[in-house]
Order: structure tokens, then sequence, then C-alpha cells
């Protein structure tokens, strides 16, 4: 028990804990608390954070509660063994309601209240001692434990709620900071964010609001001292015949050998003796406790891989850097979660991005080598952005105002209407609010407002209002109309070139966000000049000494401007290599002489982007060459097709083709079609449990028509037969509705329907197609996956499926005009977070987990005359590999096979060897033996 003492300036608590094989922490958190109030103290409040998952989400799903856990969802708990007071004696307490401040289930123990049998005067203090366990749930990530390896950064023991200015208890999500001393016992290696330590414990004399810990056996230290900072990097070896683990680790304490000095000499020194840096099985998700950074595992693992190289190392140091800042924004400057949390991460990317600028030549994360940007683009047709701010963060600002979904950076989580955009709100428009405050500061002076700030709030909370006094104070400057227009309000801002008469440029601004921006020109000769147009000013002509050849208006983009297409003049386009890049500046048109997402083995396309809002695209080539009884076989296309995305969510899109077939050299059969369609992802508000509005896409609608024609050069040609080719003129209408409930139910369906006249004799035709699936856990066992789909035809309809690439030696068409099919899957977890990730990865790939799938699909066929084709079973098993990818989890990689355990109608002996990559539950498979293709 604490001894009492002089009043401190913090509370204090001795922490004697224990972890034991069953991942549970118990022990005794011993505290000194300050009644800092203005009125007598009669009761205490700890907030007891890991109750808020003591139950599950009921919003949810238990599919979508099981996500990150082994397999199914597993408690957190926080239990109070007892309290007493200084003396020993018991304390009476109870467990209460915690507020409603970040969601809105599992409240009922999330706070302790202890009875106090003598009221704490003003200014005084008290001596509490409380036992407790803390359970930890068997998941990935914060907050769990996972193949022996447990991470909890803040709320595993109790801590004092914090207090609003008129004494009562606050109910925002506000961590208070303490100073502590902590005894932790375990049989694993225990990491654990201090300012300092011995061999028996750690300890903070600066106020912190965590007591961050990581405990494993696997963790092996590289450490190093920077600037008298004892610095340690934690990292898992990998299970791989080439352990590239160590050098990440010293390509990591190299980056801090730049980043700590750079951040002590701008924003003020470090506060602790020791930083830890640690890899966590999180994949690319990275996150700060005091002393402490958790560092995604996928930034020890790609960078000196010949694939990758260049592309993650500035990602990594820049990641490492916003993590880092935590410790001065977020840490060390406490803000509330729930309203001010845009102050943690848009300082702490400002911070981030101005040492890339600074130390690194740029603010770029990402430096794509030839060989990724092709394989991207040919492969997905997506652009590797390729500079972060303008082809990533401001076209997400420009789309957030054009679709209405843009929101002030201050707002209580309570009154948000989207939710689901809280990640680009903090971060990507964070972003751009700090940004807008180093435009009406400087660099310099926005750096000493920042330090002036930190070295007067440490410890405590940080809040706008101390950024507008510390900048009037020390510069002068008033940020009231930042503050108030953009980062409080919706005040928007568009600067315009208006026309430029030899040496006269006309700039003018619209909107109420009145900022100053800098207009820069150049000339033929090379000469640079700028001037300044001013905030008060709504037009101006601005006369500089030459003539200019270009002119841009806030080139480095430190206003936010919702339209940055009239920013540059001359206008123009610009080129890339593969596929166009999302420039808000100018339209950008791309040349891929390989685009094989266009199912092409060999040919060329050209494309053209403006932003995220339309794109378009024509080119030709083949599918590819083959073999068909006796007779080979090629197929060319031509294609052209453009998009236009005219609201959230909802697009239009028109493409037309052409086709000629060769059989044994001669052609044998032309054609074409056209197609328009419009998709309406309809966003809906869902209920997960959370405060505001989340709005989900939860269906999605198409709607398309399409004109076909095709005329036969040849009779008795192979292929036509084979793959349903018709002579003729046709129309079709195709209507999409897909429905997704998983999230809250388990289940998904959808229907498609398509009619329309064949090209053969004009015959009506329909196509009909029916799916549903649903998902479920079972617990200690694994996840089911339950699917069923029915198809239906009429004659004269087109071919139900045709293979993606001709390669094979045998094509068989289905010999069913209606088709039913159900299955079901039990997928078993054998081993998670065993990452494999080197260099025989091609630094592209973490395979994160191994599972067994088993399971059974049967097939049912009907023939159009009432013929009943044989039912086919099959009863298959594979490996299913989870596959981590940049910069998410992409999917999963099966390795199987199914095995028919009755005859079948196609053929009765052949087993189907598959492989698929799929996203999430769905899994395609690519058959490579055994029965066709089957819708």
């Amino acid at each position: 028990m604490l001894a009492a003492v002089v009043l401190a300036a913090w509370p204090h608590v001795e922490l004697d804990v224990t972890l034991d094989a069953d991942d549970r922490v118990s022990g005794r958190a011993a505290w000194r608390v300050l009644n800092e109030g203005p009125a007598p103290l009669s009761e205490l409040h700890f907030l007891l954070v890991a109750n808020a998952g003591a139950a599950p989400n009921p919003h949810l799903s238990n599919l979508a509660n099981a996500a990150g856990h082994w397999n199914a969802w597993s408690p957190a708990s926080t239990d109070v063994g007892g309290v007493t007071d200084a003396a020993g004696r018991a304390l009476d307490w109870r467990y209460a309601a915690a507020p409603p401040a970040t969601q809105t289930w599992g409240l009922d123990r999330g706070v302790l209240v202890v009875q106090l049998p003598d009221p704490i005067p003003p200014g005084a203090e008290t001596l509490i001692e409380i036992t407790f366990e803390t359970r930890i749930p068997h998941r990935r990530g914060d907050q769990g434990a996972f193949n022996g390896d447990v991470t909890w950064r803040f709320g595993w023991f109790p801590q004092p709620r914090a207090r609003a200015p008129d004494g009562t208890w606050s109910d925002e999500a506000f961590l208070r900071a303490f100073t502590h001393r902590t005894r932790f016992a375990s049989a694993r290696k225990v990491v654990i964010g201090a300012q300092d330590a011995d061999e028996e414990s750690w300890w903070s004399e600066v106020p912190v609001r965590s007591v961050p810990f990581v405990a494993s056996d696997r963790l092996r230290t590289l450490e190093r001292e920077i600037e008298g900072v004892v610095v340690r990097v934690h990292y898992y070896p990998d299970l791989a015949l080439l352990d590239t683990s160590r050098g990440e680790a010293e390509d990591i304490g190299r980056y801090l050998r730049t980043i700590l000095p750079h951040f002590n000499r701008i924003y003020g020194p470090y506060r602790f003796r020791r930083l830890e840096v640690v890899e966590s099985p999180t994949t690319y998700l990275s996150m700060a406790g005091d002393g402490l950074v958790l560092l995604g595992d996928l930034f020890f693992v790609h960078d000196r891989t010949w694939v990758a190289w260049g592309l993650y190392e500035r990602l990594a140091e820049t990641v490492l850097a916003h993590e880092l800042a935590h410790q001065w924004w977020g840490l060390a400057l406490g803000v509330a979660f729930d309203r001010d949390n845009w102050l943690s991460e848009g300082l702490a990317q400002l911070l981030a991005l101005s040492y890339a600028e600074a130390e690194m030549g740029g603010d770029d994360l990402l430096r794509p080598n030839f060989f990724l940007r092709w394989m991207s683009a040919g492969l997905a047709g997506v652009a590797l952005p390729t500079r972060t701010l303008e082809h990533q963060i401001l076209p997400s600002y420009e789309d957030h105002r054009r679709f209405g979904i843009d929101e002030p950076l201050v707002l209580p989580d309570s009154e948000l209407r989207h939710v689901e955009e809280s990640g680009y709100r903090l971060y990507e428009k964070g972003y751009l609010g700090a940004r807008a405050l180093r435009s009406l500061l400087g660099v310099a002076d926005t750096q000493r407002v920042l330090r002036e700030v930190y070295a007067r709030r440490a410890g405590r909370r940080v809040r706008l209002e101390d950024l507008r006094t510390v900048a009037q104070e020390v510069c002068g400057v008033d940020l009231g109309p930042l503050i108030d227009g953009f980062v409080l309000g919706e005040a928007t801002a568009d600067l315009q070139i208006v026309g430029v008469e030899g040496r006269h440029v006309q700039v003018r601004r619209e909107g109420e966000l009145a900022l100053p921006a800098l207009v820069v020109a150049r000339g033929a000769d090379g000469r640079r000049g700028e001037m300044r147009f001013a905030a008060d000013v709504r037009a101006a002509t601005l006369v500089f000494e030459f003539e200019p050849e270009s002119v841009a208006i806030d080139p480095d983009a430190w206003v936010p401007d919702i339209d940055r297409s009239n920013n540059v003049w001359p206008g123009g386009a610009g080129f890339d290599w593969f596929a166009p890049q999302a420039d808000v500046y100018r339209h950008r048109w791309a040349f891929n002489p390989m685009p094989i997402h266009r199912r092409y083995l060999l040919g060329v396309s050209f494309g053209g982007r403006t932003a995220n809002e339309s794109v378009w695209s024509a080119g030709a080539g083949t599918p590819g060459f083959g073999q068909l009884e006796g007779a080979g076989f090629a197929e060319g296309i031509v294609y052209a097709e453009t998009g236009w995305a005219y609201d959230r969510g909802r697009a239009v899109f028109v493409s037309a083709s052409g086709d000629a077939w060769m059989e044994s050299g001669e052609p044998v059969h032309q054609g074409g079609d056209l197609f328009v369609a419009n998709v309406w992802s309809l966003y809906e508000g869902t209920d997960v449990g959370q405060l505001g509005q989340l709005s989900l896409p939860r269906t999605i609608v198409s709607l398309g028509a399409g004109l076909d024609v095709g005329q036969r050069l040849a009779e008795d040609a192979v292929v036509e037969d084979v793959f349903g080719l018709e002579d003729g003129v046709g129309a079709s209408l195709v209507l999409g509705v897909f429905r997704d409930d998983r999230l809250n139910h388990g289940a998904d369906y959808g229907i498609t329907l398509t009619g329309g006249l064949s090209r053969a004799d004009l015959d009506p035709f329909g196509v009909g197609t029916l799916s549903g699936g649903y998902g479920f856990v079972i617990p200690y066992l694994g996840h089911v996956e339950l699917a069923g789909s029915a198809a239906a035809i009429t004659p004269g309809g087109p071919v139900f499926a045709r293979p993606p690439v001709f390669l094979a030696t045998q094509v068989a068409a289905s010999p069913f005009e209606a088709l039913g099919r159900a299955g079901a899957t039990l997928r078993l977890p054998v081993l998670r977070d065993r990452r494999i990730k080197n260099v025989l990865t091609l630094g592209l790939l973490v395979l994160d987990d191994v599972s067994v799938d088993v399971g059974y699909q049967a097939v049912h066929g009907l023939t159009y005359d009432g013929g009943m084709g044989d039912a086919l079973g099959e009863a298959s098993a594979a490996l299913a590999f989870g596959i981590g990818a940049f910069p998410g989890h992409l999917g999963d990689l099966l390795v199987g096979v199914a095995m028919p355990v009755w005859p079948s109608a196609v053929d009765p002996d052949a087993a189907t060897v598959f492989v698929g990559l799929g996203i999430g539950a769905a899994v395609a498979r690519l058959p490579v033996a055994g029965h066709p293709v089957l819708p």
C-alpha cells in the first residue's frame, strides 16, 4: 500500500500484477487519488475499460462478432475483488453503467464506484487499494491474446475517471493522466512502455495515460541508444527458409535515428528514457501507447525484397513517424476521443508528413516501381498512387464534398451523420486542416506554436482554444476563421485562375473559407515569380514582371480547395503508364501494353480519368488460343467503355465491343455488342451499437440494356457449336439486386433477371438466377458457410458460362437449362498468426493463417424438355491460406480437391482439382481438371 506523502500533481498508482498462462492479469492497483474539484468528494469513480467487451454486441451477427478472434467471439472483462483504504479497512463499492461515449451496449459494469467513509476536501488526497482480475480475450491485435502473445494498451486495470470543470464526473471518452510504478510477473517475456525500468519494475514519473504491455515467448530484441534514449525494437522471427526479420528491425532502428532527433529538436524532448517498438500481429495497422509503438508486421517484411523495392520503405518510415508523433499529440497531450480526436490524428499526420518533407525530400508515402505499377494496372486495372496528397487525400476530400458526406472535424460522435467516414474525417481531412493551420502560420511558426502548446499542456487535455490562444500570443495570428469555418463548421474554399493575358493573371476565390494563398508563375526562360493572394480579397489581377508560361494558385495545396481543376493554367492532360491516376488538377490518360484484366493474353489499351469522377478505356487483344476436336481456334476483341460516378455509390457505364473468331486459320464468326448499365448502391442506416449514424451500401441494384449482333462466316464451325455463337440480332435487359445482411444477420442474397431476344430467330428468352448465403460460427469448432443458388434459362438464350481464358484442350457446355446448387462448408482454424513473410513470398503476400475447409455440395439439373439430369454430389476438402496483402486483408487462397460421391451426368470418374482467390467468404474456383464450368 502507498504511504501518504505530500500532495502530488497527478494521481499515482502502484501496480503489482501477474499474467498467468490462461491470459488473465490479476493483482492489485494501489491508488493515490486527488480531489481537484471545487467541492468535497464522497465517492471515487474508476473506468473498467475491459467490461465494454464483456458481452457480444447484440447488434451484430455472431459471424461479425467473431471477426478477429481465433474462432468465435470471446469475452474481455475486469472483475473487482475488493477495495480497501490506507488502513486496510474494506470500503463499499459497486458497479455502475459507463456513459455511452463510444458505444451504446455493454455499459452495465463500465465504472467502479467506491464509497468513501469520509469525504475528501478540495485539494486533498486519499489512498485506496483495488484487487482485480482482467480476462483477456482470444483475438488478434490490441486488447487480445493470440497464440500466446498478449497485447493491451489502455485500461487493463481500473483507471480514474476524468472530471468535468464543474467537478462532476465527465461523460467524455477521455483518459485521465497519472504516474505509476509497475511490477509485472509473467512466465513470458514482457515489454512495457514506461519512462524507465530496472530488473524488477517499470515506472513513469511523468504523467501517462496508459501502461501498455506486450507479452510473448517469440519476440527477439534489437537495442540501440539514440540521443540518450534506449530504443528497443522487438520483432518476431520469420517462419521461413530465409529469415529477413532482423534486417527489418535494423531498418526500424535506422529510421528512428532520424525521426527521434527530428521531433526532439522541433517539438520538445521525448519525455521518457526508453522507447519500445514492437512488431504487432495486425498486418498494416499500427498503434501507440505511452512509451510504446506497435508497428504492424507488414512493415517487418517488405523493404528489402526485389518486387517491392522502394514501395514500403518510405511508408514504413512515415507510419513509424506518425505513431511516434502520438508521444507528443494524443498521449502527452490528451484528447477526448469522442470529440477532439482530429487533434491527435490530424496533427500526428502533419508531424509525420512534415518529417517526410524535411528528411526524405517529399511527402509521398509510396514509391511504386515499374513492375508493381504494371502488375496492379495489368492484373486489376487500378493505378497505384505515386503522390499521396494529389492522388489520395485531395481526391478523397473533393469526393466527400461532391457527394455531401463531408462533416466538421470537431463533432461529438453522437452527432455524426456518417460514422462510416470517420477514418477520412480524422486522418485525411484532419491532415488538410493541419496543413491549413500551417498555411496561416508558416512552417517555423507552426513548429513554435506546437512546441509551446506541448510545453504548457503536457499531461493535460489539449483543446482548440489552446492552439488559438498560443498562436495569438506567440505569432499574433488569429486562427478564428480557420477554426470556426473549417474545423467547427463546413465552410469551403474554391481558388480559381480566371484568365491570363500577357503579364496579368486574374484570380478569384469563392466560398466562405477565407485563407491566403500563393500564386506562382513560371516563364519560358525558367524564371519564377510569386505573389500573395490575400485572404480578405475576393478577386484580384496580379501583375508579374514577365509573361507566364504557366501559373498555379496554391500549388502546394495548403488551402483545402474543393475544386483544383481551375488552380492551374493552362489546363491539359497528363500521361501515366498502364492506368491513369486520380489527379485532381487535370485529366490523365494512360497506355497499357498488356491489360490482363481485360482477359487478354496479348493486347493493348488506352484509358483516361478525371479524378474519381469519370473514366474511359479502349483497346484490342486476344483472350488466347485453344484446340477443339482437332481444330485450332483463336478470338480477337476490340472494346471501348466509359463510366461516370454521378453520386455516392452510383454510376453509369457504357461499353461496346466487337469480336472475331478464327478456326483452322479461317474466319468463322464475327459479332459485336453495346451495353448500357446503371448501378445504384443504396446506403442505409445500420445499427452496430455505436453512437452517430452509420450508413452502409446494404443493397446494390443494377439495371442494364444490351444490343448484340452476330454473323456466321463459315458453316459447321466447331467453335460456334461449343460456345453458342449465333447469326442474327439480339437485345437484352438485365436487372440485378444484391442484398448484404451479413453484418447484422449473417446472410446475403441476390437475384439476376435477364430477358430479351436471341440473335438466331428473335424468339424471346429469359434467364433468372437466385442466390443466397448464410454464415455462422460454432464456438471451438469453426465457421460454417451455407450457400444455395438456382438458375433457369429458356431455349434460345445465351450459353451460360464461358471460361475466361481458353487454354483447355476440351471445353464442354452445360447440359442443363435449369440448375440448382446447395452446399455447406466448415472452416476449421488450424494455425493463426504464424506469419510466413519474406522474399519467398515475393514481398507481396503474407500468409497469416491456415485453415482446413471441409464441405459438401449437390448440383441438380433439369433439361427444358423435361428430362432429368443425374444429380452431382461432391465432397470436398481444401487447405485455406489467409493472405494479408497491403493495404489490408485480400482474401483466401484455396488449394484442394473435390471428389464426386455418386455418378454424375458429366463425368462419373473425374475429381476436380481447384484453386481460387476470394474476397472474404466469396471464393472463385477456376477448374483445371474434371467437370466443366457450371453457372
